[in-house]
C-alpha cells in the first residue's frame, strides 16, 4: 500500500481542513470515507490497506478533528457546514463523483451529501447507521468528550481503549489495540495522549438524553436510486435490528450485510465488510460504465 498524502483545502468560513488521500488506479470511482463523530481520518487506513491502490481513498478530517484546524466557533460543528466542506474537498481534489463511506455520524453526513448533491455520489456505504439510533448509546459518547479525557503515555491509552472499546472488537490483540489508539488519539503539546477531536463539536448537539432521536428516514429515501450497502455490528449498540430491517425496506438499491462478533463500528477490515465493499463496488463500476 502506497502512503497518503496530505489534501488541504480551505472551507468557505477560511479554516484550513485536511484530508488523507491514498493514491489509486486512474478511471476508477475514487472513495471518500467520512468518519464517525469523534474519529479521523486515520480510520480509513484499513479500508486503504485491502484496496491498495485499486482506486483512489480520500479519508476526510472533519472540521475540528485531526490535522483540521478547529473551528473559533463551535456552532459551526453542524451537518450543514460538513456538507459545505465535503463538497469544497471534491472541488480540491478534482474529484467529480464518489462513493461515500460513512460511519455513524459519517454515515448521516454522507446521506445529508447525497441529499444535496446526488449528481456527485455514486455510490454510499452507511456503516452501522441508519435513520434512528439508540439515544443511550449516543449519550455515552457524549459524556466521554465532556470529561476530557487524557492519559499519561500510549501504553496507558491504549488500555483504556481496551476498557473502553473492548466489547465492540472482541477479536482484537494488543497491536489491533496500539492501532486503534494510533488512530483515534493524538499526543499533546505536554506528551499526555487525548482524543484527536475539539470536545467542543458537542455544542450544537447538546439535547436531554432521554428525547427521542430525530427519525431521518425522508432523508435517506433521497438516495433510493444509489447503490447502497448498510453494514451493521451484530454487537452493535447503536443500530437495532429491527431498525435495520426497517432501513433496508425502504432503499431497493441497499444490501444489508451483518458483520458478526462486531460492535459499534465495524473497522472495515472484516472479511464479511471486505466483500460486502468489494460487492458494492463492482455494482457501482457497472453503473458508471453503462452511463
Amino acid at each position: 500500500m502506497s502512503a497518503p498524502t496530505s489534501l488541504w483545502w480551505t472551507s468557505s468560513d477560511g479554516g484550513r481542513l485536511h484530508a488523507l488521500d491514498w493514491p489509486g488506479a486512474r478511471g476508477m470511482t475514487p472513495i471518500v470515507g467520512l468518519p464517525g463523530l469523534n474519529r479521523t481520518a486515520r480510520d480509513h487506513a484499513l479500508l486503504a490497506g485491502w484496496i491498495d491502490g485499486d482506486r483512489r481513498i480520500i479519508g476526510v478530517d472533519l472540521r475540528g478533528r485531526g490535522a483540521s484546524e478547529i473551528d473559533p466557533d463551535p456552532h459551526r460543528y453542524a451537518m450543514s457546514t460538513y456538507v459545505e466542506d465535503v463538497d469544497r474537498m471534491l472541488d480540491a481534489a478534482g474529484v467529480d463523483r464518489a462513493i461515500l463511506i460513512g460511519g455513524s455520524n459519517g454515515g448521516v453526513l454522507a446521506a445529508l451529501y447525497a441529499a444535496a448533491h446526488p449528481d456527485r455520489v455514486a455510490g454510499l456505504l452507511f456503516n452501522d447507521v441508519a435513520h434512528l439510533f439508540n439515544p443511550a448509546a449516543f449519550a455515552k459518547v457524549r459524556a466521554y468528550l465532556r470529561d476530557d479525557p487524557r492519559w499519561p503515555d500510549w501504553a496507558t491509552a491504549r488500555e483504556a481503549m481496551i476498557d473502553r472499546y473492548g466489547n465492540v472488537h472482541p477479536g482484537y490483540d494488543r497491536a489491533d489495540w496500539d492501532a486503534f489508539a494510533r488512530r483515534t488519539l493524538r499526543q499533546d503539546a505536554d506528551g499526555s495522549i487525548v482524543p484527536d477531536v475539539d470536545p467542543r463539536i458537542l455544542i450544537p448537539l447538546e439535547r436531554p438524553d432521554d428525547r427521542p432521536a430525530f427519525d431521518l428516514l425522508p432523508v435517506y429515501r433521497a438516495s433510493a436510486h444509489i447503490p447502497s450497502l448498510l453494514l451493521h455490528g451484530t454487537l452493535s449498540e447503536f443500530l437495532s435490528d429491527d431498525t435495520a430491517d426497517a432501513f433496508a425496506a425502504e432503499l431497493p438499491l441497499l444490501e444489508r450485510v451483518e458483520v458478526p462478533g462486531v460492535g459499534h463500528l465495524p473497522d472495515l477490515s472484516e472479511p464479511e465488510s471486505v466483500a460486502a465493499i468489494r460487492r458494492l463496488l463492482a455494482r457501482v463500476d457497472a453503473r458508471e460504465a453503462a452511463a
